[in-house]
């Protein structure tokens, strides 16, 4: 009985020390989020040693608009959301940026959609897909 106290403890402790898991740094290592109809929130953390967070939708969502938003905060500390759509090419959609914004494309012809946040040591940040 002891020992299986002791298997619990630490098996309870090495879980405890385990980190949550974190947005990847390239395209193959992306976290997943859900693209269902109307706004899909997303948050994240960007420390100093961690350039980059990349998301992909895990649902096979495509043939329908998206628009991508960043929450004022990151926007004001020069936080830069970027969405991108397909496997291989990964075609620019929009980016959300202090005094550059750019949409040449709403239209989600090829799943998955990816979004990018940087830079490093941004912090908390929270973007928001949109599907109608």
């Amino acid at each position: 009985m002891l020992a299986l106290a002791a298997c619990i403890m630490l098996v309870g402790v090495a879980a405890a020390n385990q980190e949550n898991p974190e947005a990847g740094s390239t395209w193959l290592t992306a976290a997943h989020f859900d693209l269902g109809p109307g706004y899909n929130s997303v948050s994240g953390y960007l420390s100093v040693g961690d350039t980059a967070d990349y998301w992909r939708q895990t649902n096979a969502a495509s043939s329908v608009s998206v628009m991508l938003y960043l929450d004022p905060t990151s926007i004001s500390k020069g936080g830069v959301a970027q969405m991108y759509e397909g496997n291989s090419a990964h075609s620019f959609m929009q980016r959300v940026q202090k005094d550059n914004n750019a949409c040449p494309d709403t239209y989600l012809n090829y799943a998955p959609v990816y979004v990018t946040m940087t830079p490093a040591n941004l912090g908390d940040y929270t973007f928001t897909v949109r599907r109608y």
